[in-house]
C-alpha cells in the first residue's frame, strides 16, 4: 500500500500481478504510471521479465517537477533507457501522446531475445 494524494492505494509488483493471473510471459506490456516512470525503470529487473514488446508512456514534464525544477537531461534518459537495452529491449518508435500534452510521449521497445525467452519459459515452466 502506498499513500497517494487520494489516500492509501493498494499496489503490487509486475511479478506479483503476472503470478496472480497465471502468466509467465506477456506479448505486450504497457506501462502508464503518470510520472513514476523512473521509479519503475530503476526498480524492475528487466532481465527477468518475459515480455515481447514494451510500451512506456513518459511524462517528462512531471520528472522536472519531481526533481524540484531540475530538468531531466538527455544523458540521464540515455542511461535509464540503457537499463532496458541491457535486458534486450530495443527502442523502435516514439510518438506524442497528444498535441496538447507537452513532454508526454510513448516509447515502444521490442525484446530482441523474445523468441529465446518464450522457448526458455515454456521449457522450464
Amino acid at each position: 500500500v502506498i499513500l497517494g494524494r487520494l489516500g492509501a492505494v493498494p499496489v503490487m509488483t509486475l511479478s506479483q500481478m503476472m503470478r496472480q493471473n497465471g502468466h509467465t510471459c506477456v506479448d505486450v506490456l504497457k506501462i502508464d504510471v503518470d510520472g513514476s516512470e523512473l521509479a519503475v525503470l530503476k526498480s524492475t529487473n528487466w532481465g527477468n521479465l518475459c515480455a515481447g514488446n514494451l510500451l512506456l508512456e513518459v511524462h517528462a514534464n512531471l520528472f522536472t517537477r519531481q526533481r524540484n525544477g531540475t530538468a531531466y537531461s538527455i544523458r540521464e534518459a540515455i542511461r535509464d533507457i540503457g537499463l532496458l537495452e541491457d535486458a534486450g529491449f530495443y527502442h523502435f518508435h516514439t510518438e506524442t501522446v497528444c498535441s496538447a500534452c507537452p513532454g508526454q510521449f510513448e516509447l515502444a521497445f521490442v525484446n530482441v531475445t523474445w523468441l529465446r525467452e518464450v522457448i526458455r519459459w515454456q521449457t522450464f515452466s
